[in-house]
């Protein structure tokens, strides 16, 4: 799977608007177009697999916390896919951090093909010399 720095943006600025400091993973899903809660149809099956892999990514970054160890999402190795609860997510201090990176084009474009954990570390640096010179 590759890293989709616009998917991760997508994902914490949809927890960021949210009316509530977390938002549960279902909800979440829904509200970025890969499931219908009403009837817990999956719209897309390879993008929801996509969304799943950067919470982890997200979650491994400590940019969002959970109240699911596993983010609510298991991997079953016998039907090859994903079963999942309905945990909540919040942002953290370090999700909102690097989310300001993802929204400054300058960069983003300096950090978009670096591994999250380079990114946060590099995109820090350049945020903190623009903001003081």
């Amino acid at each position: 799977m590759n890293q989709d720095y616009n998917l991760m943006k997508s994902i914490l600025e949809t927890i960021e608007n949210f009316e509530k400091p977390y938002i549960e993973s279902y909800e979440l899903a829904e509200k970025l177009g890969l499931l219908n809660r009403r009837n817990m149809q999956i719209l897309d099956n390879d993008k929801l697999n996509h969304f799943i892999g950067h919470i982890y990514l997200l979650g491994d970054n400590s940019c969002i916390d959970s109240t699911a160890k596993n983010y609510g999402w298991q991997y079953n190795i016998h039907s090859c896919d994903y079963m999942g609860t309905n945990a909540s997510y919040r942002i953290t201090a370090k999700g909102y951090e690097f989310l300001e990176m993802l929204r400054k084009r300058n960069i983003f474009n300096k950090i978009k093909g670096l591994t999250v954990p380079t990114a946060l570390e590099v995109g820090k640096a350049i945020l903190v010399k623009t903001i003081t010179g």
